[in-house]
């Protein structure tokens, strides 16, 4: 197998230049973005940067490509070309499972998909498929609804409040409150009240349990209420007591766990096993675009096997979220998309200022 890196301004170029130098073949194993350091990250855009692969046929013994006249006569010769042809053979075949490693997938999952017996991307898409759990979103179920969002400190649980509230009320003009209970954390109160401001929604703080409970009980007019919860470190057993006691006062809610892509899968278990005595019903995943591999993310999804909700590809609000496929997951994982995709038809943002505006128009029409 040959593997080369492409730079270029944006992943379709990066890869367009791949396949003109390794041909059509070539197989784009990954792709991340490389912003400029120092200095220059103020004036320098960043760039896309890509690996990609192809099974080289000019490093295979000159027998495996049917040149035989120039070989020696010898058995012993024959034995030693035969035997190197066959083991390009099974390297091309295993090149799939190569690259999921490299990926950072699960060390149990290759193993599966070697039994399996998958050979090429298509094989393997789909058993790979197959160990994913459902994915889903929040459907309207025409009552109320609460949602907290859990997870650890800096994985990006208020803005993705702000998107799946901005998400929701834009497509189906629905009311949606917001509720903090992120108080510890400078500013984080502030930032959330912000967002809620800008799209004309109701928003309350809660310093207490008690007053989480009561702060859910007046947004009764909401058809949704989504509940930003404070940062669980998973090592500060005093913390996660405080959370779980937080979480008690969100009766008959969905708990939603957030997870940062670019995290190792250990620290992910760390934050799932810090709330398994509470429970969690489903999985938010954030800063895909910051990601360099999607193995560990994937590997977490199919270990702990609770649903896929949403995927932030980054930082706009609303724009940059997506409901979670698994043909998007698959496709990050083997190389075939690059992040951020773009916006279907069927999932259409509009800017926070755009939004922002039209709350705005309506109130004085």
């Amino acid at each position: 197998m040959r593997l080369m890196r492409f730079t270029a301004r944006d992943a379709r170029e990066a890869v367009k230049k791949a396949r003109e130098e390794l041909g059509p073949e070539a197989v784009i194993m990954q792709a991340v973005a490389v912003r400029p350091k120092g200095l220059a990250r103020l004036w320098r855009r960043p760039w896309v940067e890509v690996l990609a692969a192809v099974d080289d046929e000019r490093s295979l013994p000159r027998a495996a490509m049917g040149a035989h006249s120039d070989m020696p006569a010898d058995g012993a010769a024959h034995t030693r070309v035969g035997r190197a042809a066959q083991d390009q053979v099974e390297g091309g075949q295993n090149a799939i499972l190569e690259r999921l490693r490299a990926q950072g997938v699960d060390s149990s999952i290759l193993e599966r998909l070697r039994r399996a017996g998958a050979h090429d991307l298509r094989e393997a898409a789909a058993h790979l498929r197959a160990l994913l759990p459902p994915c889903r979103q929040l459907a309207a179920n025409g009552g109320r609804q609460v949602v907290a969002l859990l997870g650890a400190t800096g994985v990006g649980k208020t803005t993705t409040v702000a998107k799946l509230a901005a998400l929701v009320s834009q497509q189906r003009q629905e009311l949606v409150g917001l509720v903090t209970a992120d108080t510890f954390r400078v500013g984080a109160a502030d930032q959330l009240q912000r967002y809620a401001q800008l799209l004309g929604l109701p928003f309350r703080a809660a310093y207490s349990p008690g007053e989480l409970t009561e702060a859910i009980a007046s947004l009764a007019s909401c058809q949704l209420v989504l509940v930003d919860m404070p940062g669980c470190s998973p090592r500060n057993s005093a913390a996660t007591q405080e959370l779980h006691a937080y979480l008690d006062a969100v009766q008959n809610g969905k708990r939603l766990l957030v997870v940062d892509a670019g995290s190792h899968v250990e620290s992910m278990r760390c934050a799932a096993g810090a709330l398994s005595s509470a429970g969690w019903d489903g999985l938010i995943v954030t800063k895909l675009d910051e990601a360099a591999l999607y193995g560990p993310i994937f590997s977490f999804a199919v270990e702990f096997a609770q649903p896929l909700y949403y995927f932030c590809t980054g930082q706009r609000v609303p724009e940059d979220l997506e409901p979670a496929t698994a043909d998007r997951l698959l496709a990050m994982l083997l190389g075939e998309q690059p992040v951020p995709a773009p916006t279907t038809q069927e999932f259409v943002h509009l800017p926070l200022q755009a939004l922002a505006k039209q709350r705005t128009t309506a109130l004085y029409a």
